[in-house]
């Protein structure tokens, strides 16, 4: 029998669409769901009868790696207590999107997913340890996640090619589905790419939309300094970071970014290309840093976007960030909560060599985190 089919043509159609599609996952049901990479069929791990339907329906013999999909990316930690940073960093990123994130277990994790769901399907779940988790960019399949009490698998709809549209699901499939959500073609029509993270490194282990490139974009940990022009205070607080993570992290400098660490700064009125000041390259060499590649750039939006932390020199300088980017207010804050850093600017090297030590102080203070 062919299943309900639920189009989102418009507001009420949407809403109409999330409630018999939770309502018919909640009993038991399978629904086919848009993503924005392809269409997936969703059941719920907490009905093994659904999940051995899906198998059947899929064709499914061998371990079926059950991939959770959330609504947002705290509902990981109902499984997962102690998420590693360089998975956190990735998610909070990339999510939602066409990332999915696998991570591992612990005997411990594992025997509570058991207590939520029957051992065998938590067994299914859990592949050699490790546990994967997606988050879709695609609104009504997000909002019908989040109302789902307990975790929710997916597995793509298609069978020799991915489906990017309803049309592209094999007939024999969607006649065995209660309901379909049709939300027109996906955005990608393509898998989602496969990261497993462990510790501070990671490996694509299924290729897809997003490429390795820009995975390692991702999990890179970037701290910006923001300033006014950008050939002092700036460049003098990054050369300093540097120096000071790769000291206490038994480093190179220049052999931060294989470890992920990208130490950047910028100027809110910079002029491109000017080199740091003499003054500023002489108090941060006395620091151990070197500024003498250092040119001038402006904020861009990228930078801002790929920012895990943003400090800035002075209150008005946040301010006006925020002016023009509200949207990186949750990690922007001023170097010194106390006070502002003052522009040294046309001031003797002995300034100079003052405000290379507060920056150092007030680096170690900031950054000591990361160390841990």
């Amino acid at each position: 029998m062919p299943p309900v089919v639920l189009t989102c043509a418009n507001p009420s159609d949407q809403r109409w669409a999330v409630m018999k599609a939770v309502d018919v996952l909640t009993r038991g049901g399978i629904v086919g769901l848009p993503m924005e990479t392809v269409y997936g069929l969703a059941a719920r791990l907490t009905q093994p009868p659904a999940i051995e339907r899906l198998k059947k329906i899929k064709n499914i013999s061998t371990h079926p790696g059950w991939v959770i999909h959330v609504a947002q990316a705290s509902q990981t930690s109902l499984y997962i207590c102690d998420m590693p940073s360089m998975a956190a960093r990735i998610m909070k990123k990339s999510w939602p999107g066409p990332v999915a994130i696998q991570v591992r277990a612990s005997a411990k994790e594992q025997a509570a997913l058991e207590m939520l769901i029957q051992p065998a399907v938590a067994a299914e779940v859990i592949s050699d340890g490790w546990i994967t988790f997606r988050c879709p960019d695609q609104p009504v399949t997000r909002e019908i996640l989040a109302a789902l009490p307990g975790p929710t698998a997916m597995v793509g709809a298609g069978e020799l090619q991915p489906a990017g549209d309803v049309g592209d699901i094999p007939a024999h499939i969607v006649d065995q589905l209660d309901v379909l959500v049709d939300a027109g073609p996906a955005r990608y029509r393509k898998s989602s790419t496969i990261v497993r993270v462990e510790a501070d490194q990671w490996q694509i282990i299924r290729p897809g939309v997003i490429e390795e490139r820009i995975i390692h974009r991702l999990a890179e940990q970037v701290i910006v300094f923001i300033c006014t022009g950008k050939t002092c205070r700036a460049p003098m607080a990054a050369g300093i970071a540097g120096t000071w993570l790769a000291r206490n992290l038994g480093l190179a400098p220049a052999a931060l970014p294989q470890h992920h660490l990208v130490v950047e700064s910028a100027g809110l009125h910079a002029a491109d290309g000017l080199p740091a000041t003499a003054e500023a390259c002489t108090a941060a060499r006395e620091l151990g840093a070197d500024l003498t590649a250092h040119r001038s750039r402006a904020v861009t939006v990228d930078l801002l976007q790929r920012a895990d932390v943003i400090y800035t020199m002075t209150q008005s300088h946040r301010d006006e960030l925020l002016e023009r980017y509200p949207a990186v207010a949750d990690k922007t804050f001023p170097l010194d909560p106390e006070s502002d850093i003052a522009d040294p600017i046309g001031s003797e090297v002995g300034r100079y060599r003052q405000l290379a030590k507060r920056l150092e102080a007030l680096i170690a203070q900031r950054l000591s985190g990361i160390l841990s």
